[in-house]
């Protein structure tokens, strides 16, 4: 059988097409759990592309919170390190510290703010929130780092979900 250029062009693209949608991560809304301070919100989370778990959630007392549990297996992390942050796909792509933070051998919590009357200020939740790629770079126990990376796409949707739809998320800079 021949196929002619146009054909096999056309092959590959639907090749490649299926293959970045089978790896692509999607985010999931899941109801109320508890965290180690109480009740929670409806919780959006994420496994990124090496198997760690991204959650965001709101405490019922406004407080909304990122947490990654690394998988595992996965390398002890330093706790006296917070980890930076970076979102593609935004107008802010440089590298962030996140401060403060909580690290444990096996992931990290992030308060990335407090809804007070309806709104949020919160630079990282609005660039979860407009980006499309996060990588969280972590350093290590040991010697080095570790980074991880997390879809972001359709987190806008999620995390509308665990915020409230009438929550507005804003970036003083």
């Amino acid at each position: 059988m021949h196929l002619g250029r146009g054909s096999a062009l056309h092959i590959i693209a639907i090749m490649l097409s299926t293959t970045s949608t089978a790896a692509a991560q999607y985010w999931s809304v899941d109801a109320a759990a508890q965290d180690q301070q109480g009740k929670v919100s409806a919780v959006a989370s994420v496994a990124s592309s090496d198997a760690d778990h991204l959650r965001i959630y709101r405490s019922a007392n406004g407080e909304v919170w990122l947490s990654l549990r690394l998988r595992v297996g996965s390398e002890a992390l330093d706790p006296s390190s917070c980890p930076t942050y970076q979102v593609q796909g935004n107008s802010s792509a440089d590298a962030k510290i996140v401060s403060p933070c909580t690290v444990d051998d096996s992931g990290v919590r992030i308060k990335l703010g407090q809804i007070r009357n309806d709104e949020i200020e919160s630079e990282m939740l609005l660039s979860l929130m407009d980006g499309d790629t996060l990588h969280l770079t972590l350093k290590l126990t040991g010697l080095g780092y570790r980074r991880t990376t997390v879809s972001l796409r359709r987190s806008r949707q999620a995390l509308l979900k665990v915020l409230g739809t009438n929550t507005n998320v804003v970036a003083y800079r």
